[in-house]
């Protein structure tokens, strides 16, 4: 039985990521961006988007946070979601929704995106 060492994986991964966002530049000009929504002030949530942060500047990833109140309504979330899904500056999205805002018609809008 093998181990598996997780700072050496991480390392090789990130180090493929940093390559990939390289060329991405390269390709298209401008460095991938990915765009999070968060809904809300959950201490863990901001830790997370933060790390998030952290690890797409280390990778060459532009990083654009979308920080709303927890009072934000089911349509206004709607609505930023449909602009970042047809912007094309947007490459991938993550949301994290740490208010109770019913999405359950709509969760397919609830994935994180990719594009390219």
């Amino acid at each position: 039985m093998s181990t598996i060492n997780g700072k050496d994986l991480a390392a090789v991964v990130s180090g493929d990521v940093k390559v990939k966002a390289q060329r991405f530049l390269d390709e298209v000009g401008r460095k991938p961006a990915l765009h999070v929504v968060l809904v809300g002030q959950d201490p863990a949530s901001r830790i997370y988007v933060r790390n998030k942060k952290r690890a797409c500047k280390r990778a060459g990833i532009d990083s654009v946070q979308h920080l709303k109140p927890a009072s934000t309504t089911q349509e206004e979330l709607l609505e930023l979601i449909a602009r970042l899904n047809v912007d094309e500056q947007v490459d991938c999205s993550i949301r994290v929704n740490t208010h109770h805002i019913s999405l359950a018609q709509r969760s397919d809008q609830l994935q994180t995106t990719w594009r390219r």
